[in-house]
């Protein structure tokens, strides 16, 4: 099952389908095969992250950002889930959201997030990782957006 959540600029508020769930459907989005063998492409965006009883995974390959450049060509790879793995998709508006203090919320925090509530219902997660954004910036406006979507490979 796949959940996503943005939250918007204005006023921190939902977008209006929190929890939307998508079926990946698009010919052009590949969804893991029942192996467990997940085909991705990066395209200039933060490496989303798997993390599972393999330790962190960062999904880098790519290319530059989409839509920059004209005639770019992108590489695509392919990483193996494996049962219980959590494949996290982030913009950079979670890691770099900012606190009162103008300290990024950063990698690590996103990391040890996930970590901590790894086992979780993937909605469970994802709710832990905005909360945690959200807990970490509070008195600070909201730059920009919070967009994550989570994964959970079940086999």
């Amino acid at each position: 099952m796949v959940f996503s959540k943005s939250v918007q600029r204005s006023g921190g508020q939902r977008a209006p389908r929190p929890h939307a769930e998508s079926a990946l459907a698009d010919p052009d989005h590949r969804p893991p095969t029942p192996d467990g063998r997940l085909i991705y492409c990066n395209a200039g965006h933060n490496p989303p992250v798997v993390v599972g009883q393999r330790g962190v995974r960062r999904l880098e390959t790519g290319g530059l950002i989409i839509g920059a450049f004209k005639e770019l060509t992108f590489a695509e790879d392919t990483t193996q889930l494996d049962p219980g793995d959590v494949l996290v998709v982030f913009s950079d508006g979670v890691t770099e959201a900012l606190n009162a203090d103008a300290i990024e919320f950063g990698e690590d925090r996103l990391l040890t997030c996930i970590d901590a509530h790894r086992g979780a219902k993937a909605a469970v997660l994802l709710d832990s990782v905005i909360d945690a954004v959200r807990a970490f910036t509070v008195g600070a406006e909201q730059s920009d957006d919070l967009t994550a979507l989570v994964l959970r490979y079940s086999g």
